[in-house]
């Protein structure tokens, strides 16, 4: 008879002791072999020591199931919609795999081990889901983590194989774990727990948005979020809007949006399909108080935000490709352009009433953030144009404040940094902007009242009250001050008047001549931003049309729309870049060890007979 798995306090201490080391090494170096979190690996390890000594056949049931694993959360993220209905079917499908796939292997490929690679896989590709938001997820990203588990899977099959070994000895035998059915339970328990945190992404446009509206009556809420995926040196690529409209406070209502992303649209929060016209690219939704619908499509226009990327090692330029896997001094430049700038003329008065004509780049204002992720790889980072963050797993990112439009910012702006690399890898970066509104007091009022802002998704502080009181301030100086010019000057002519009035009559002249130069600078900056204000009420650079009062709405329903674009550059670890083969590799080249290392035992201990009839058992 068997003796029980670790029975003896002493062998349990052992193969505690290197698990908790292996752990300890994994949390260090896991990063740079490709498993960013221990979790998976202690998740196989706790497998690997059910079934006795790991072999071959179990690495492959682990990839079976992380295989899988892959096909439902690619289902989750391209065809199914973002819902419970659409996880349950993901999750019902995955377990009607695992079946054939046991029953197909008579039993080789255990169904319990599917049932953790599965698990490892769609827990791992969650966070994922949940940052870029379902459907925008890529292939590259996917496959990824796909790399990762299979590493995870043969790490810990090796450490399994390991601690057995420390636990029982070879020449005490083989520990059987039990059977299949001691591995199923936990391991359905594994796979069901991973399935509802990992395959049940965050919206791309949460339903919390909509319910902290504090707005009072009818309104129908319209929000969008435009990401473009680009290269790491700032190619554009695939791209998606991901549409979110939703009616509070009214009954059912039928809402027609034009000038609509409608290639390969689909509905993310429900089974069902909008009524799409594409051949004037408009979408009619049918909704009811509360219940929001949720869409994506293929982006099929350019963004009015532009990226590109330049980096230097040593000061030479080199290409991304190039830069993974190389040591020095790197150097990394992000330009960030406004495309909707136009020249356009401006007209405004200065302090003395007279009229003045420039001519100004004008541009739909934009702000928003830059966001840069780094790994223990730099050292010694350099920067004059952002900020250094410790997110909560204790990453270091790099933050930068994004203004494309002047006076507050500029158009084109630069963000540079520079670091100490070994074995570089291209960091990805995120850029998220918002047309914003830049609040100039009566500036644009009537504009305001003819209809809702396009984008009014922020509010930048640029001090229009205190501007208007500085122009009337410097207004009633001048005036003032002409005033007591000319009394100076009947002074001056007069004979009797006292001395040094010709010296207080040159000091008011220069302190007038002052007044008018900011009162003009005032003026011109006003009327700055008076224009760019124009330029987003009117929706100029806007990618697709958002929902306005007179859409055929009904009497009494207010519109509310938002959109923010995203840019998404993908660094050389998460896009399916250059290390992407090399992780492949190191996964079979660590498959290939376990199945080494558990034939061997086998012969040693004269069990490969009695393993295959558990297996088939």
């Amino acid at each position: 008879m068997r003796r029980p798995l670790l029975s003896s306090p002493l062998r349990t201490l052992l193969a505690g002791t290197l698990l908790a080391a292996s752990a300890t090494v994994l949390a260090v170096v896991g990063e740079d072999i490709g498993v960013p979190e221990p979790w998976p690996v202690l998740l196989v390890v706790g497998a690997g020591l059910l079934v006795g000594i790991p072999r071959l056949q179990h690495g492959l049931a682990l990839a079976a199931g992380a295989s899988i694993g892959l096909i439902t959360v690619w289902m989750s993220v391209a065809v199914l919609p973002d819902s419970t209905r659409g996880t349950a079917l993901a999750t019902g499908v995955a377990v009607l795999l695992i079946t054939v796939v046991t029953l197909a292997s008579r039993g080789g490929l255990r169904f319990g081990l599917q049932l953790v690679g599965w698990a490892a896989m769609t827990g791992l590709a969650g966070p994922h889901v949940a940052q870029t938001g379902p459907g925008l997820v890529g292939t590259g990203q996917l496959l990824t983590v796909y790399a990762t588990v299979l590493i995870a899977s043969g790490l810990g099959l090796l450490v399994a194989q390991v601690a057995q070994l420390l636990a029982s000895g070879v020449s005490g035998g083989v520990m059987s774990g039990g059977g299949t059915g001691a591995v199923l339970a936990p391991a359905i328990a594994l796979g069901v727990t991973a399935a509802i945190l990992g395959l049940a992404p965050a919206t791309a446009l949460a339903d919390e948005t909509a319910g902290g509206s504090q707005v009072r009556g009818p309104v129908v809420q319209h929000q969008q979020l435009i990401v473009r995926t680009h290269t790491p040196d700032g190619t554009p690529s695939r791209g998606a809007v991901v549409t979110r409209i939703g009616a509070q406070r009214t009954d059912a209502i039928t809402v027609v949006l034009e000038d609509q992303a409608v290639t390969r649209l689909r509905v993310l929060s429900s089974f069902g399909a909008p009524e799409v016209d594409p051949d004037r690219d408009r979408v009619t939704h049918e909704l009811s108080d509360g219940l929001p619908v949720r869409t994506i499509a293929d982006l099929d226009r350019a963004l009015p935000v532009r990226i590109d990327v330049a980096y230097r090692l040593d000061g030479e330029p080199i290409a991304p490709a190039a830069l993974v896997g190389r040591s020095g001094r790197l150097d990394v430049t992000y330009t960030l352009t406004n495309t909707t700038t136009e020249a356009r003329e401006l007209r405004f008065f200065d302090a003395r009433g007279r009229a003045r004509t420039v001519t100004r780049d004008v541009s739909v204002p934009f702000a928003g953030t830059l966001r840069v992720t780094l790994d223990e790889r730099t050292s010694g980072l350099r920067t004059d144009d952002a900020r250094v963050v410790i997110d909560r797993s204790g990453r270091r990112e790099l933050h930068g404040d994004v203004v494309l439009f002047g006076p507050a910012g500029s158009p084109v702006q630069t963000f540079t940094w520079s670091a100490e690399v070994r074995d570089a890898a291209v960091p990805a970066v995120q850029v998220r902007v918002v047309p914003v509104s830049l609040a100039v007091v009566g500036a644009s009022a009537g504009a305001d009242a003819a209809g809702p802002a396009v984008g009014a998704a922020a509010d930048v502080p640029t001090d229009a009250g205190q501007m208007d009181g500085f122009a009337s301030v410097l207004r009633d100086l001048s005036d003032t001050g002409g005033l007591l010019r000319t009394g100076l000057e009947a002074l001056d002519a007069d004979e009797s008047a006292p001395g040094g009035i010709s010296q207080l009559r040159s000091v008011l002249d220069t302190l007038l001549d002052t007044a008018t130069v900011a009162s003009a600078n005032v003026n011109e900056t006003r009327a700055l931003f008076a224009a760019q204000e124009q330029r987003r009420i009117d929706g100029d650079g806007a990618v697709h049309g958002l929902l306005t009062a007179g859409a055929g709405l009904p009497a009494g329903v207010r519109a509310d729309t938002t959109v923010m674009y995203v840019l998404d550059v993908a660094g050389s670890n998460g896009d399916g870049g250059p290390m992407l083969p090399l992780r492949f590799g190191l996964a079979i080249v660590l498959l290939a060890a376990v199945g080494l290392l558990g034939r061997a035992v086998g012969a040693l201990t004269g069990t490969d007979d009695e393993v295959r009839t558990t297996s088939q058992e």
